[in-house]
């Protein structure tokens, strides 16, 4: 499958690195985020959430309470959180 990729955060977790699994055995592009991957990525930093929504068609998870900006960044961009249209 091509297209834009899903967006995981935290996917070096645990928990994260079970989804990029899920995602890409099927075919799913994915963007791995995480606050020491290639796709830099931190609740905590502001300036590392543009870069990783940047053409994402989706993103997976829930954000933490307080992250309203990050919420309305992803769909500025254009994505939704997996599960929801």
């Amino acid at each position: 499958m091509a297209g834009r990729p899903i967006l995981v955060p935290g996917a070096t977790g645990s928990t994260g690195r079970r989804v990029s699994a899920h995602l890409t055995s099927p075919g799913h592009p994915v963007r791995r985020a995480s606050r020491h991957g290639d796709a830099r990525f931190a609740w905590t930093d502001r300036e590392t959430w543009a870069p990783a929504l940047e053409g994402v068609e989706r993103v997976t998870g829930r954000p933490p309470k307080g992250f309203r900006r990050y919420v309305e960044q992803a769909w500025e961009g254009g994505a939704w959180r997996e599960g929801r249209r």
